[in-house]
């Protein structure tokens, strides 16, 4: 509903357009499964498959009906939000504000603050303290704005350093997201200077 609020004050959209969807695919706590008062379904998660199932068919039906659609998703996990948007986002217009727009404002303030201090975004180092699905997002924006700026891929992989909580990210961790994973270290023996 905030977003959508904002939608139509920010952007002047019209409410009559908009539509929240809250899509309820079960819960894994057992405390909210037990609760006489809880609203929402009574099974556990589904996962897998099955969940890009119920997704699909969501997007099916809602294109049927809104044959112009425009979809906002919000909040379903970094591994699924980024499956969702790269399924769709090509043949629906689709956004994720995890992953798309916190790092279109992030580079907003960076180039904001280049131009303040008169320095160049592919001169700095960034590092990512908490690599989720907006950190990653807005690696991966400041990324692709690098590129666009003649950076080679290495070079501007190079420039970003991911934390999260099992620290500094390196290529050979076996839980990194496919969003992390071009962005992980190499090197175990690492050195940093720090300019002052």
């Amino acid at each position: 509903m905030g977003k959508l609020m904002v939608y139509s004050a920010a952007a002047g959209i019209d409410p009559k357009m908009v539509l929240p969807v809250v899509l309820d695919v079960g819960t894994n706590r057992q405390s909210l499964l037990d609760d006489p008062l809880y609203l929402g379904n009574r099974f556990k998660r589904i996962r897998g498959d099955k969940y890009y199932e119920f997704i699909d068919k969501f997007v099916h039906a809602a294109r049927k009906v809104f044959p112009r659609l425009y979809l906002h998703w919000e909040d379903f996990g970094r591994s699924n939000a980024a499956n969702i948007l790269k399924k769709y986002t090509k043949s629906i217009p689709t956004f994720n504000d995890d992953m798309q727009g916190t790092g279109i404002i992030t580079l907003a303030a960076i180039l904001c603050g280049l131009e303040i201090s008169k320095e160049k975004l592919k001169d700095q180092n960034y590092v990512c303290f908490g690599a989720g699905t907006a950190g990653a997002g807005i690696v991966n924006r400041v990324y692709l704005e690098m590129l666009q700026q003649g950076l080679s891929e290495a070079e501007a992989k190079s420039k970003f350093y991911l934390v999260d909580k099992q620290g500094l990210l390196f290529d050979d961790m076996d839980d990194l997201t496919p969003e992390q994973k071009p962005f992980a270290r190499k090197e175990r023996n690492l050195q940093i200077q720090i300019h002052s």
